[in-house]
């Protein structure tokens, strides 16, 4: 595995940036900032905390007692609560920062966000999938946010995988993780404990 990881930098413009590179098929972490020149393919990016895109601890708490108002849906990659009834200040929160992210590499055309919250317990994974596909061919990018603190579960490592190569996402609480639709990544099965996390996806027209 040919992956490497920088610190992030605390600038608006980016954390790390998951490149991929498919000439000679690797991933690499980049650090990325203001000056950057137009960027490679970027297959994921990650802001964690004290990054400015990254979300306040008060942020995911609040975003957690929202989706305890929300209807569980469960399915065969842990338990879904749909639109958490988040107050209008915290969404336009939330919603500011993966538009900001989106900005930053991809400038996919959004016309509908749609947010949820995911619960994973102990033997639920998400296997190795890509938001876009036939059957959602206008959900064109996508978002994560780690609202649960890393030491209240095990397992449940967001990775990513490009050819052969793999890359496991930060997991410090209000990590901001976004990623265009294509990107393939998974969620590992949970070992011990509850995972959570904040789901945020962006429909517009399909691309072409």
């Amino acid at each position: 595995m040919r992956v490497t990881a920088a610190p992030a930098r605390t600038v608006v413009d980016g954390g790390w940036a998951l490149t991929a590179w498919p000439l000679d098929r690797r991933l690499s972490y980049l650090p990325t900032g203001a000056d950057d020149l137009e960027p490679p393919y970027a297959a994921a990016d990650a802001w964690p905390p004290p990054h400015p895109l990254s979300l306040s601890a008060n942020l995911c708490d609040r975003i957690l007692v929202a989706a305890s108002y929300s209807k569980p849906t469960p399915s065969g990659n842990g338990t879904y609560f749909h639109d958490p009834e988040l107050t209008d200040a915290d969404r336009q929160q939330v919603l500011e920062r993966f538009q900001r992210a989106n900005e930053v590499w991809w400038r996919v055309e959004v016309t509908r966000w749609e947010l949820g919250v995911k619960r994973y317990e102990v033997g639920e994974r998400h296997a190795p999938h890509q938001d876009l596909h036939a059957g959602a061919a206008r959900r064109k990018f996508a978002g994560i946010v780690q609202l649960s603190d890393p030491a209240d579960y095990e397992g449940g490592q967001l990775v990513m995988h490009f050819a052969e190569d793999r890359a496991v996402m930060p997991v410090q609480r209000g990590t901001l993780v976004a990623l265009p639709g294509w990107t393939v990544h998974e969620v590992t099965p949970v070992t011990a404990g509850e995972r959570w996390s904040l789901c945020v996806n962006a429909w517009g027209s399909p691309l072409r």
